[in-house]
């Protein structure tokens, strides 16, 4: 999964996500394209992430790909 942002945006990205923001406010507030907000959030849930469960954001949900 190619990244060309840092794990910090994409975990803003994902936290914003979670709390309800749209994906144009997202793409405002970080610069990540719509498509890209929607391959974080899938990549996170593929890794782990379920925020029915727990809002914790870890390092595995976000860091890139080997």
């Amino acid at each position: 999964m190619g990244n060309s942002y840092d794990i910090c945006t994409r975990a803003q990205a994902l936290t914003m996500k979670i709390y309800g923001s749209t994906n144009a406010d997202i793409q405002a507030a970080t610069g990540i394209s719509v498509s890209r907000i929607k391959s974080v959030v899938q990549e996170a849930r593929k890794r782990g992430f379920d925020e029915t469960k727990s809002r914790i954001i870890l390092n595995i949900y976000l860091r890139d790909a080997p």
